[in-house]
């Protein structure tokens, strides 16, 4: 997983914020446009289970159809040296959802 301070894709890794039953939930901070994000990144033990990499962006995908002050929104999916992540919005008050 990724370590504080590292960089993955354009992403500057902050603090973990919590892990659940498919990987694991980071702050960081989009250095391309400057704003404080959320990341979710899948489980090295889940990474080649291809129906977890599929709940990951399914999840992402359908919460980017959501519009509402609570929910996060969704601003990125992709996959990194064969790691799977999804990227929302930051809010101090929100509680994540947990991978």
């Amino acid at each position: 997983m990724p370590t504080t301070g590292s960089i993955v894709q354009h992403y500057e890794i902050g603090d973990r914020l919590g892990a659940g039953d498919v990987g694991e939930v980071y702050r960081a901070r989009d250095t391309r446009l400057g704003r404080p994000v959320t990341l979710k990144f899948i489980s090295p033990d889940h990474d080649r289970d291809a129906d977890r990499r599929e709940r990951l962006l399914k999840e992402a995908r359908a919460a980017s159809l959501l519009r509402s002050p609570a929910v996060a929104t969704t601003y990125d999916i992709g996959e990194d040296t064969a790691r799977c992540s999804s990227s929302w919005s930051w809010s101090k008050a929100r509680r994540w959802p947990i991978a």
